[in-house]
């Protein structure tokens, strides 16, 4: 289903160009909380969502299996909030330079 989603943004931001600067983490736009995990979804390339599900498609099943489905999902969405929160901490910081942040990586 994740994969599933991420597919459909993808396909909506080729349709929909500006629907990406909607869902991306913006650093300036923190109080747009949606965007902490809207931006999970959006990628900035075929290449880029390819790589981010192929990795999905790899280590999704085990870890399902792990732990269940219902704790999977909480793990993967978990997973995209902190790595939105640790960017932003990252930014605020002057660690990294302040950009939009898209994708599943996190």
């Amino acid at each position: 289903r994740i994969l599933a989603l991420m597919f459909i943004t993808f396909f909506l931001q080729l349709l929909y160009p500006n629907i990406t600067q909607l869902l991306y983490l913006d650093p300036n736009k923190v109080s747009e909380v949606w965007r902490f995990v809207t931006n999970i979804f959006v990628h900035g390339s075929l290449s880029h969502l390819f790589f981010n599900a192929f990795t999905l498609a790899m280590f999704a099943p085990y870890l399902e299996r792990s732990v269940g489905k219902r704790e999977f999902y909480t793990v993967f969405f978990a997973s995209g909030v902190a790595a939105s929160l640790l960017y932003l901490f990252g930014c605020y910081m002057h660690i990294i330079r302040p950009a939009p942040a898209l994708g599943a990586s996190g």
